[in-house]
Protein backbone atom coordinates (compact mmCIF):
# COMPACT_ATOMS: atom_id res chain seq x y z
CA UNK A 1 0.00 0.00 0.00
CA UNK A 2 1.29 3.65 -1.19
CA UNK A 3 2.10 5.73 1.86
CA UNK A 4 -0.54 8.30 3.34
CA UNK A 5 0.39 11.71 2.63
CA UNK A 6 -0.03 12.43 6.00
CA UNK A 7 2.40 9.81 6.93
CA UNK A 8 4.86 11.16 4.87
CA UNK A 9 4.54 14.47 5.90
CA UNK A 10 4.98 13.29 9.52
CA UNK A 11 8.01 11.57 8.58
CA UNK A 12 9.16 14.15 6.47
CA UNK A 13 8.78 16.43 9.91
CA UNK A 14 10.69 14.07 12.41
CA UNK A 15 13.43 12.98 10.08
CA UNK A 16 14.05 16.64 8.70
CA UNK A 17 13.93 17.65 5.01
CA UNK A 18 17.49 18.49 3.77
CA UNK A 19 17.97 21.59 1.37
CA UNK A 20 18.67 20.95 -2.09
CA UNK A 21 22.26 22.35 -2.68
CA UNK A 22 21.39 24.34 -5.64
CA UNK A 23 18.87 26.24 -3.32
CA UNK A 24 22.44 26.88 -0.98
CA UNK A 25 24.33 28.35 -4.00
CA UNK A 26 21.06 30.63 -5.35
CA UNK A 27 21.53 31.71 -1.77
CA UNK A 28 25.16 32.52 -1.69
CA UNK A 29 24.15 34.02 -4.87
CA UNK A 30 21.76 36.67 -4.68
CA UNK A 31 23.82 37.71 -1.42
CA UNK A 32 26.98 37.68 -2.43
CA UNK A 33 27.22 41.49 -2.18
CA UNK A 34 25.93 41.87 0.95
CA UNK A 35 26.91 41.95 4.40
CA UNK A 36 26.29 39.33 5.95
CA UNK A 37 25.09 39.80 9.49
CA UNK A 38 24.65 36.16 10.88
CA UNK A 39 24.46 32.35 9.47
CA UNK A 40 23.41 29.27 10.68
CA UNK A 41 22.98 25.69 9.09
CA UNK A 42 22.15 22.81 10.39
CA UNK A 43 21.70 19.32 9.65
CA UNK A 44 24.34 16.69 9.10
CA UNK A 45 25.31 15.10 7.07
CA UNK A 46 22.66 16.80 4.71
CA UNK A 47 21.36 20.35 5.69
CA UNK A 48 17.93 21.13 6.78
CA UNK A 49 18.08 24.12 8.07
CA UNK A 50 19.52 27.90 7.06
CA UNK A 51 19.11 30.84 9.25
CA UNK A 52 20.96 34.28 7.50
CA UNK A 53 21.05 37.91 8.08
CA UNK A 54 21.85 39.73 6.01
CA UNK A 55 22.73 43.98 5.80
CA UNK A 56 21.55 46.39 2.54
CA UNK A 57 21.80 50.09 2.47
CA UNK A 58 20.01 50.30 -1.00
CA UNK A 59 16.10 49.85 -1.36
CA UNK A 60 16.53 49.04 -5.07
CA UNK A 61 19.09 46.74 -3.44
CA UNK A 62 16.78 45.01 -0.98
CA UNK A 63 14.27 44.52 -3.49
CA UNK A 64 16.56 42.49 -6.23
CA UNK A 65 17.78 40.43 -3.14
CA UNK A 66 14.33 39.02 -2.31
CA UNK A 67 13.85 38.84 -5.39
CA UNK A 68 16.71 36.49 -5.88
CA UNK A 69 16.33 34.36 -3.30
CA UNK A 70 12.48 33.89 -4.00
CA UNK A 71 13.60 32.47 -7.44
CA UNK A 72 16.26 30.04 -6.05
CA UNK A 73 13.72 28.67 -3.32
CA UNK A 74 10.87 28.01 -6.51
CA UNK A 75 13.47 26.37 -8.12
CA UNK A 76 14.10 24.79 -4.94
CA UNK A 77 10.70 23.28 -4.64
CA UNK A 78 9.95 20.99 -2.10
CA UNK A 79 13.41 21.08 -0.59
CA UNK A 80 13.06 23.53 1.19
CA UNK A 81 10.74 23.05 4.04
CA UNK A 82 8.95 26.38 5.41
CA UNK A 83 10.88 29.81 3.76
CA UNK A 84 10.55 32.65 5.55
CA UNK A 85 11.70 35.86 4.52
CA UNK A 86 11.76 39.10 6.55
CA UNK A 87 12.94 42.48 6.25
CA UNK A 88 13.47 45.13 8.69
CA UNK A 89 14.38 48.78 8.36
CA UNK A 90 17.47 48.75 11.18
CA UNK A 91 16.46 52.25 12.17
CA UNK A 92 18.68 55.33 14.19
CA UNK A 93 21.00 55.93 13.50
CA UNK A 94 20.80 54.23 10.14
CA UNK A 95 17.15 54.81 8.64
CA UNK A 96 18.52 54.01 5.18
CA UNK A 97 19.74 49.94 6.18
CA UNK A 98 17.69 47.09 5.47
CA UNK A 99 18.27 43.69 7.32
CA UNK A 100 17.12 41.16 5.45
CA UNK A 101 16.13 37.99 7.19
CA UNK A 102 16.19 34.53 5.47
CA UNK A 103 15.00 31.02 7.32
CA UNK A 104 15.08 27.80 4.71
CA UNK A 105 14.04 24.64 6.27
CA UNK A 106 12.49 23.06 9.23
CA UNK A 107 13.25 22.88 12.49
CA UNK A 108 13.32 19.49 14.28
CA UNK A 109 11.43 19.73 18.30
CA UNK A 110 12.24 16.85 20.42
CA UNK A 111 12.97 14.38 17.40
Amino acid sequence: MPERGSDALLRAWKNGVGIDEEVFHSVVEATKELDIQDILIKGQPRPDLLRASAATDDPERCGTVVTGLLAALKRGGGTVGSPVIRIFPRGIPWPEQFIIDITIGQQRAGF
